[in-house]
């Protein structure tokens, strides 16, 4: 009886845990006021990092939740989860955490502003080509485990920008890019690119398969 009373007090706190995580991530998205977005959103990221850090969590789905993208591959080994949040200049700042099965610990992965040069680098979990993760194509190279991932985001009002990144693992550490994106030149070397940027405007419409 009192095993099965702590599992019902478990469930509730779980159910309301989450309904919070819900309640704060409908509020960073749909506010009219820009501060109470930012204020939710600080919201969000502290309950967020919690329920990862709840032993049990991996195996609760978040696949279907408003407002969160969760990408997984074939093998469950991970879990990528992105978020956006529009700002009142009418851009859009990413957030990203990525989830290991093996031992349920996590990453946060932090944007990066320089991306000079960046699609010929390899980039860990601090620096990070921002972006809502929509897509995810899994490939062996060399024989490891890779995945081409598809991102959308808005860096300024005027632009919009698309990426198609590369992400492995190295000891269960994520790694992004790998130079697997080859350009062909006809009366050149072939450019070998980490991952692909494109920005344009963000009066038109691009849609990258």
């Amino acid at each position: 009886l009192l095993l099965f009373v702590a599992v019902i007090n478990y469930l509730d706190a779980q159910k309301t845990n989450l309904e919070d995580l819900f309640f704060y991530a409908d509020v960073m998205v749909h506010a009219e006021a820009e501060s109470h977005r930012l204020k939710a959103l600080e919201e969000f990221k502290t309950r967020f990092e919690g329920f990862l850090d709840q032993p049990s969590s991996y195996s609760i789905p978040l696949e279907n939740t408003p407002y969160i993208s969760t990408l997984i591959p074939p093998d469950s080994s991970f879990k990528l989860f992105t978020f956006q949040i529009n700002e009142r200049s009418g851009k859009s700042t990413d957030f990203g955490y990525i989830q290991l099965k093996e031992d349920n610990s996590y990453y946060a992965l932090q944007p990066t502003k320089n991306l000079e040069d960046i699609e010929f680098e390899e980039l860990g979990t601090e620096r990070w080509v921002s972006g809502l993760y929509y897509h995810m194509v899994p490939f062996v190279n060399n024989g490891k485990k890779h995945y081409l991932l598809f991102a959308y985001s808005q860096p300024s009002l005027y632009e919009k920008r698309k990426v198609l990144e590369v992400l492995s693992f190295d000891q269960g550490k994520p790694v992004f890019g790998a130079p697997v994106l080859i350009k062909r030149q006809e009366t050149a070397r072939n450019i070998e690119q980490y991952r692909k940027i494109y920005t344009y405007s963000a009066d038109v419409s691009m849609t990258i398969r």
